[in-house]
């Protein structure tokens, strides 16, 4: 017996005709259809019986699709759908959980000075790994310094004195618009310290090609979640404390951000006095770094202990009553920051349960 694309019983000249198509559209077949298995019998028990079969294996599918979120006319007649679930199945910045959950209700690892990298010949660095590898190694919260190194408007990422090491900004910014092209469910934020104006930095991001990704957010409204923005395909956030609103996805980070001092000579030093932005903005940067007068690497190890990070995280949730989103250190492959990241965004999940 040979098969067709549909799968149909043949039948005398006097039988009822129903064509089963697939996924069960039925209708009544062609007049002349030669093919071996054009149509299903109802009045024959092997009719009766094969019928029987397909609505039982249409019933489970139907079942399974409606479990797995596919509505029936996708499954059919393909996708009708425009905007991406909301919960990708890969998770977003690693977890499925936080795709639920808004911008300003997770926390993030975050570099100080991230530019700043041992590894790309700067002296005196903040970092050990570059950029790239931060991302890689599942930093999500980058703070760069921009300056200029001549007499020309081109924007390099340097900490004060460019001679100890420096970068241009629109070649590091090609790296994270790679990551995101690479990597579609995180969400990244740059906070700029910028000494540089608004409309240089501007070109730099567009001669990048990272302008596809950035999203714009107005002050006072509502954080989208995670998975939001994913399926937006914004996944870049970009502060500034200079020049925010020049356009709109460079935003001013004291009108929807606070931290903490960032000067801490030892880790006795650190406090939570809200230093710039003020109490009831939406998002926080935890300032967790020790410049002695130099950044180290051997203190960097111990400020970045679970014990000392964490207690220093939640002190600052107490008395900002607000989540600790920013968690920004020095050497972050040094001690337990990813951890104490996991752990923030883990008991945030538990609070959030009635």
């Amino acid at each position: 017996m040979t098969f067709c694309p549909f799968h149909q019983i043949r039948a005398n000249d006097l039988s009822i005709h129903v064509h089963v198509g697939y996924f069960g559209r039925f209708r009544h077949p062609l007049p002349g259809s030669t093919c071996p298995m054009t149509s299903l019998l109802l009045v024959t028990p092997l009719g009766r019986l094969t019928l029987a079969v397909h609505g039982l294996l249409l019933f489970l599918l139907l079942v399974a699709t409606a479990c797995a979120g596919v509505g029936p006319r996708s499954l059919f007649w393909g996708s009708t759908q425009v905007r991406a679930a909301a919960t990708p199945a890969n998770g977003c910045n690693g977890s499925v959980n936080l795709c639920r959950r808004r911008y300003d209700q997770v926390a993030y690892a975050t570099t100080h000075n991230a530019m700043s990298s041992a590894d790309d010949g700067w002296w005196l660095a903040n970092q050990r790994r570059s950029i790239a590898r931060q991302l890689a190694d599942g930093v999500r919260g980058l703070m760069l310094d921009t300056h200029y190194d001549g007499s020309d408007h081109t924007v390099w990422l340097c900490h004060k004195l460019c001679w100890l090491g420096s970068e241009r900004l629109d070649k590091e910014l090609t790296v994270i618009a790679r990551f995101l092209d690479e990597h579609p469910h995180e969400v990244i934020t740059l906070i700029f310290e910028s000494k540089v104006s608004a409309a240089d930095t501007g070109k730099a991001f567009a001669d990048s090609g990272v302008l596809r990704h950035v999203y714009e957010h107005p002050v006072g409204q509502p954080w989208p979640t995670l998975g939001e923005m994913v399926a937006a395909g914004q996944r870049l956030v970009v502060f500034t404390d200079h020049g925010g609103g020049t356009f709109p996805w460079y935003m001013a980070q004291w009108q929807h951000c606070l931290e903490n001092p960032w000067a801490a000579w030892t880790e006795r030093s650190f406090d939570c006095s809200v230093n710039r932005g003020k109490v009831g903005n939406a998002l926080s940067v935890l300032n967790h770094f020790v410049s002695d007068p130099l950044p180290d690497r051997r203190v960097a190890a111990m400020v970045n202990r679970g014990r000392e990070l964490m207690q220093h995280a939640r002190r600052c949730e107490r008395e900002w009553n607000h989540v600790v989103n920013f968690v920004t250190v020095d050497h972050y492959d040094e001690g337990d920051l990813f951890d104490v990241v996991a752990r923030l965004n883990a008991d945030q999940a538990v609070a959030a349960v009635p």
